[in-house]
């Protein structure tokens, strides 16, 4: 993600997150994420109560290449497509499976 992390811990619900170290925590217990997925939580809960567009992730989390394969894979016009890997942006996989 961008430059645009919330600074220090934030709390919501029974979870708290560190955007800076990018660590989750759930009742005190870390909560493993990968980066990506911490990412998309973290732009989530810096704009809450905001709608957040799909434009707008692809923007910040993807790189061009990737979101339009990941659309593409989301999309009806693929789903006969299982246990394959695409390879897009220079050499970036991505891994289908079944």
């Amino acid at each position: 993600m961008e430059n645009s992390k919330p600074a220090g811990r934030v709390s919501f619900g029974v979870f708290e997150m560190d955007p800076r170290s990018g660590e989750l925590r759930k009742h005190g217990f870390r909560i493993r994420l990968q980066r990506q997925p911490f990412d998309v939580l973290a732009l989530l809960v810096e704009r809450a109560g905001d709608v957040v567009t799909r434009e707008e992730l692809q923007q910040k989390l993807w790189p061009r290449d990737i979101a339009k394969a990941v659309l593409f894979l989301a999309s009806d016009d693929a789903a006969a497509i299982t246990g394959t890997t695409l390879e897009v942006f220079g050499g970036t996989h991505l891994t289908i499976q079944p």
